[in-house]
């Protein structure tokens, strides 16, 4: 580059550093909301995805460089799964127990109308929990391909790519 051309601040050197500290942020915080439990747990799920960390921004040598960001996102997951599938097993258990119920009383009113709550609590929360898991499901696939590109046959590793980029 000669004395002569200017570089723009979104050209500079400096933004790619402000990236990776912002990036490292995120994975420092994901880390730590990641340790939380139950609830919390799935809080931290509706957060990211709720979409205001656009992680397709993210790419994939900063996801590399930050394995804890993608391990986050991996146990909000496997918690949204787990959680997903208790309340489905408790879903089936009721619906048998409602059936039996129907059946009992000759399909009267159901009389214990906390237990009908109690169900149609754990139908609200089962949803919700379905449309969680398929948000971070898709992040999660998201930063996995991005942390484990390869890249294509004839390309250079990712060291050699940030060289080029530097050069130019």
């Amino acid at each position: 580059m000669s004395d002569d051309e200017t570089i723009l601040v979104r050209d500079s050197e400096f933004v790619q550093e402000s990236l990776n500290r912002l990036v490292k942020t995120l994975e420092n915080w994901a880390v730590k909301e990641s340790a939380r439990a139950d609830f919390e747990l799935a809080a931290f799920s509706s957060v990211l995805a709720e979409g205001i960390i656009n992680f397709d921004n993210i790419s994939s040598l900063e996801c590399k460089s930050c394995p804890g960001l993608t391990k986050a996102v991996t146990i909000a997951h496997k918690h949204l799964t787990k959680e997903h599938k208790r309340f489905d097993q408790e879903i089936d258990k009721l619906h048998v127990h409602f059936a039996q119920q129907m059946e009992e009383l000759d399909l009267k009113i159901i009389r214990d109308r906390n237990e009908f709550k109690k169900f149609l609590q754990i139908l609200v929360f089962a949803e919700e929990y379905d449309q969680l898991t398929h948000k971070i499901t898709s992040i999660l696939e998201t930063i996995q391909a991005k942390t484990f590109y390869r890249g294509a046959l004839g390309e250079e590793s990712g060291e050699e790519d940030k060289s080029q980029e530097n050069m130019e």
